[in-house]
């Protein structure tokens, strides 16, 4: 066993090795996304005149909410618009999930109110003139350019769907398309993992986790013990948070480590929501370029003083360390809720210390943080929680970097959100994010304009 684990590691075999599910694998091959998942969709948009003259609306199965594109519940304002642009008239189209669309936060910030009006079936949305598509169009006016901004934002779209939604808004001669997403990645690729068994893994030995032998048998082993165990594997379905992180959790228990480097996840679920976004994205520039259409693109920042969907733990966490912060968790959240941020603290290093791995542990860390001013600090602490979020529910920071190798290479045009967020929370802590964000994805009016914002200065090239 020692010459063959000796023969293997020199071989470079088995480096890594970890459980991935099939389907993901097959998904995902070199990078290349080999299939997508989705359901056949009916035109988004239907002939109806407008003024006397050729026109299009929104068509009525996705104006109420019935659509069947993917998912089947995905809604759309109902925009009413000519086939093509008036004379001297720059047309915009907004496209991304229910944030682009202008989907109401859920609750009140700070006993900040703002009006709503309620989509056919039934979501609430802000007014178009409070959402991206209206606020960017006053921007650009107020800058001398005649234009007009469709917004074509659909709830629950990742960049599959949006790509679809892409591909039939071309033909209403887009001066440009304006691309707000990233928050949404996670539903397809959860959407296409139903029905995944997920492999029961019990706790190894670190030695036995590292031996290159046991990788390379891992494929052999685990299926076996499956087969002779009473208890069947777990099975994921449908689109909740916790189906990625799952899977991710189940990578992490295969490859007996959590699968990060710094701060840049390396499990095969991230990769996959990598290549998608990449993939879907170089389709809809490659696509508006072949027309003439240019192209501006902010993927989602995610809110960091949102909670983490899912968080999982180091499977080397041994028993002491385990006990350790299952005994300081009730203390954080007891501390939290009286706003004691000098109790949490402390609470939250007993957290980090004990699993240095759980998304939990470095959110509460950097709540407690922000609390006592502390917010560089406070940033690093809860940028580490969004990455430790294996949900991958939130729109993760690394989007920014693709779109902007993808931009550099096709001629479109970006900026990180992300980083603006972050760099002005060094200083001024989570209010960058409270002024703006209502829940994890969905805007305040405010947050609205300030999107609106970095796309007219795209489009204006300031």
């Amino acid at each position: 066993m020692g010459l063959a684990e000796l023969a293997l590691r020199l071989g470079g075999v088995a480096d890594g090795a970890a459980w991935a599910p099939p389907r993901l694998v097959h998904v995902v091959q070199n990078g290349e996304v080999q299939g997508e998942f989705s359901v056949s969709s009916d035109p988004h948009f239907v002939p109806e005149a407008l003024d006397g003259q050729p026109g299009m609306r929104t068509a009525a199965s996705y104006a109420l909410g019935r659509g069947t594109g993917f998912p089947v519940s995905g809604a759309m304002r109902d925009e009413h618009f000519t086939t093509a642009p008036a004379p001297g008239t720059d047309r915009y189209v907004v496209l991304g999930g229910s944030a682009a669309m202008g989907q109401a936060p859920v609750g009140k910030r700070g006993g900040v109110r703002w009006s709503t009006e309620k989509l056919a079936n039934g979501v609430q949305a802000l007014p178009d003139a409070l959402a991206i598509s209206g606020q960017l169009e006053a921007r650009l006016r107020e800058a001398g350019r005649p234009a007009e901004v469709i917004n074509a934002g659909m709830i629950a779209q990742d960049s599959a769907g949006v790509r679809r939604i892409a591909d039939e808004v071309l033909a209403f001669g887009p001066t440009a398309l304006v691309l707000y997403l990233g928050n949404n990645e996670g539903i397809g690729l959860s959407a296409g993992m139903g029905g995944v068994d997920i492999p029961r893994l019990e706790p190894v030995r670190d030695a036995l986790h590292g031996l290159r032998l046991y990788r390379m048998l891992a494929e052999l082993v685990v299926p076996a013990r499956q087969r002779m165990a009473a208890a069947p594997p777990d099975r994921v379905s449908g689109m909740l948070p916790e189906v990625l992180g799952r899977i991710s959790l189940t990578q992490w228990q295969s490859a007996g480590r959590p699968l990060i480097e710094g701060t840049t996840p390396t499990d095969g679920v991230h990769a996959a929501l990598l290549a998608r976004f990449r993939h879907n994205l170089g389709a809809i520039v490659d696509a508006a370029r072949a027309q003439d259409c240019d192209v501006y693109v902010i993927p989602t920042p995610p809110h960091l003083a949102y909670l983490p969907f899912f968080t999982g733990h180091d499977p080397r966490l041994g028993p002491a360390a385990h006990q350790a912060f299952q005994a300081a968790l009730p203390v954080a959240r007891q501390a939290e809720q009286r706003r004691d941020w000098a109790g949490l603290l402390a609470a939250a290093d007993t957290l980090v210390a004990a699993d240095p791995h759980s998304a939990a542990a470095h959110h509460l860390r950097g709540l407690a943080l922000d609390g006592q001013g502390q917010h560089a600090a406070a940033m690093d602490a809860l940028v580490m929680a969004q990455v430790l979020d294996l949900s991958r529910k939130r729109s993760q920071p690394a989007y920014s970097a693709v779109a902007a190798a993808l931009c550099a290479e096709k001629g479109c045009k970006t900026t990180d959100a992300h980083a603006r967020r972050v760099g002005e929370g060094r200083g001024r802590g989570l209010a960058a994010w409270h002024e703006r964000f209502g829940d994890h994805e969905h805007l305040l009016p405010a947050g609205n304009a300030w999107v609106a914002g970095l796309f007219a200065g795209l489009i204006l090239g300031e």
